[in-house]
């Protein structure tokens, strides 16, 4: 027998009778507060600057996606977070092939980006992201606009410098001025010193103080020729750093 009719035969046998028969209404639905739901992950800073933006204030790993969801998948890379303002995407990491016999024609930086230059006797290029400035290797040298015109070199042999593009640029390969600073002194000699342009040669581009002869940086690739200048003075010297147990280098971009 239904419920409510069975009910209905008990108060009709009752002395008493029983109170009519009511139903509560049915509990509203809970109401949601949209402001105490999380909010959804953000999606992955475009570079370093970004991710500086947003909060991430230490050096170390941190997963980009310069052109969105849209684009290619989001991958890992090294920030620097402190150096000159931070917000710099590492994009190249190097040692030397002859460190010890610095001038030799067999010393030479390595591995180097696949940008446009021809080494003789050239060392390995590199395509693999380097996720530490001790991790040697290079993203794709046609990639490194993506980040920004502003650079940062870096190195435990020369002094670190910050450069802006001027009519030059190391990102286009275009030969002219930047406006460079010292950021970071690692060299006892010319602390104060920095380059002032960018110049090409046929087995790498350089950094350099007035006319190409003078470089402060040489990204030599090649074994059978020149050398790769490290020179705090800019005189194209062998003034770099020496005895240093991890002779290595490295650049990275950022926009202004």
């Amino acid at each position: 027998m239904h419920r409510d009719s069975f009910r209905a035969a008990i108060c009709s046998l009752s002395v008493i009778g029983c109170a009519p028969l009511t139903r509560s209404p049915p509990s509203p639905e809970p109401e949601i507060d949209a402001a105490a739901q999380p909010d959804a992950p953000l999606p992955p800073a475009r570079d370093c600057r970004e991710a500086l933006a947003r909060g991430t204030v230490t050096d170390g790993v941190v997963t980009i996606d310069p052109d969105g969801a849209a684009g290619a998948p989001a991958f890992d890379v090294y920030c620097d977070m402190q150096t000159a303002g931070g917000g710099w995407t590492l994009v190249w990491s190097y040692t030397f092939t002859n460190y010890n016999n610095f001038t030799a024609a067999s010393n030479a930086v390595t591995p180097r980006p696949s940008w446009s230059f021809s080494s003789g006797q050239g060392t390995e290029v590199s395509t693999t992201i380097p996720t530490s400035p001790s991790a040697l290797g290079a993203l794709d040298f046609a990639r490194w606009q993506d980040f920004g015109t502003e650079i940062l070199v870096t190195s435990t042999i020369n002094n670190w410098i910050d450069c802006t593009a001027g009519t030059g640029s190391l990102l286009t390969q275009t030969p002219g001025s930047l406006g460079c600073s010292v950021v970071n002194v690692v060299a006892n000699a010319c602390t104060t010193v920095a380059p002032d342009a960018f110049g090409v040669e046929a087995e790498g581009p350089a950094l350099v103080r007035g006319a190409l002869a003078n470089m402060y940086y040489y990204f030599d690739g090649s074994q059978n020729n020149n050398f790769p200048t490290h020179d705090p003075c800019g005189t194209n010297k062998a003034n770099q750093v020496s005895g240093v147990a991890d002779p290595r280098g490295a650049i990275y971009v950022r926009t202004p």
